[in-house]
């Protein structure tokens, strides 16, 4: 069983902006969470932005910060959308 799983983690908005990237690949321990994908970026954006709600979609599937992720998953961060 491997001991690591890789994920590529795709942000919008607010959070690509933060980041400075849209896209990127995270190196996980096996059985992480996607609850572990949200605060290993919440630690890298700046402290105004920690408290936003932010949504978790895996594999283009809206999903509870407590699913387990499996290698080569795809994450979704989406912060709140508003426009006109």
């Amino acid at each position: 069983m491997e001991k690591t799983i890789t994920v590529t983690v795709r942000c919008f908005s607010l959070v690509s902006d933060a980041l400075g990237k849209s896209a990127f690949e995270l190196d996980l321990p096996h059985g992480a969470t996607a609850k572990l994908v949200l605060e290993k970026v919440r630690e890298r954006m700046p402290a105004e932005l920690n408290a936003l709600p932010i949504r978790i979609a895996v594999n283009q599937e809206y999903i509870l910060g407590d699913a387990e992720l499996q290698h080569q998953d795809e994450v979704a961060l989406i912060p709140p959308v508003s426009g006109g």
